[in-house]
């Protein structure tokens, strides 16, 4: 009879271990794909790959629209209002306030265009992902330095220029999300 019972007991707490990680792993899907209407609609805006907005996305703030980072940064990419009022300015949008970073759609369109203008400096190269990615991370007078002719033909290279460790796993971090996006079909 005890035995019976142990069945009965060990298989209840496998079903609701079952339920708890089915339910973990629902909310963790609807979080992380709870923005891509906003980001399909910034793709499709600027030209930029969706599943490499998502990774940044992914990367920056972790699909929280309130993050604050630590220089102020704001929301889902992390844009600063730097980055933002060049943005609203570059649009014709009238009444841009900083604030309105929190608010995903503003956010994502700002990051993509953004984003959009570290790839368009880096177009001739073979791969401009990596330099772009760490453009928008570390800016573009440290992308500036870490130059050389073969970073445009070598994206390994370029990533073995790049001179603050943190940039360095920033981008090979998104990369490879991106790729992870891209082969199990995200967009």
């Amino acid at each position: 009879m005890r035995k019976v019972w142990l069945i009965v007991f060990v298989s209840i707490g496998l079903f609701l271990v079952t339920l708890v990680l089915q339910n973990l792993r629902l909310q963790y899907w609807m979080r992380e794909n709870r923005f891509d209407s906003l980001i399909l609609e910034s793709s499709a805006e600027y030209g930029v790959d969706p599943n490499l907005i998502k990774a940044v996305i992914l990367r920056e703030s972790k699909f929280d629209p309130k993050t604050l980072g630590t220089v102020g940064e704001k929301g889902l990419m992390q844009v600063t209002d730097t980055v933002g009022t060049e943005w609203a300015k570059a649009n014709k949008i009238d009444g841009f306030q900083p604030d309105q970073l929190f608010e995903p759609r503003t956010n994502i369109r700002a990051g993509t265009w953004y984003l959009d203008k570290a790839l368009n400096n880096w177009q001739t190269a073979n791969d401009p992902v990596p330099i772009a990615l760490a453009e928008y991370n570390a800016g573009r007078k440290n992308v500036l330095r870490w130059m050389d002719e073969k970073s445009l033909t070598d994206p390994d290279h370029f990533m073995g220029r790049i001179g603050f460790p943190s940039t360095l796993m920033y981008v090979k971090t998104i990369v490879q999300q991106k790729k992870f996006y891209t082969n199990n079909g995200e967009f």
